[in-house]
């Protein structure tokens, strides 16, 4: 008998269950942590501008590469970010902003639980300050972390 002609599986139906296992959280990852900030500045996440005020930070997406930012009143950004090794205090949950003149920058996310900490992508409004001003780096850190 020949199976020369014969697939187990179409490509698209792999692609179809590949797709439908990675978009359930669970399989992603067992358990990630959401934390609570109270930052005291007026800040940008990528291009948009936050107010100071109260947080939750939290990663989203599969593999935890979005994190999400989010106030208690619905406001809410999401920004793509990358891998970094977590340089933190290893005590508390951090978050990292440049700073240049009056202008604050999420730039990395750390998680005191976590050996790799995520960093964002530095923005355009970014870059064109970087240009003129110096930068300096400030941490705020976690009220606390939590398992979601």
């Amino acid at each position: 008998m020949k199976y020369g002609n014969v697939r187990l599986f179409s490509p698209a139906a792999l692609f179809t269950a590949l797709t439908l296992s990675l978009s359930n959280p669970a399989i992603g990852h067992a358990q990630s942590f959401a934390m609570e900030a109270k930052v005291p500045f007026e800040f940008y996440v990528g291009k948009v501008c936050l107010p100071a005020g109260s947080y939750t930070v939290e990663r989203a997406g599969v593999s935890g590469e979005v994190i999400r930012v989010a106030d208690n009143q619905g406001l809410s950004v999401m920004i793509l970010t990358n891998a970094s090794s977590n340089a933190g205090s290893g005590v508390t949950s951090e978050l990292v902003f440049n700073r240049y003149a009056d202008s604050f920058f999420l730039s990395e996310v750390r998680w005191s639980d976590f050996r790799i900490a995520r960093s964002v992508r530095t923005s355009s409004p970014e870059r064109e300050l970087a240009r003129t001003a110096k930068s300096h780096r400030v941490i705020v850190a976690a009220a606390h972390s939590q398992p979601y």
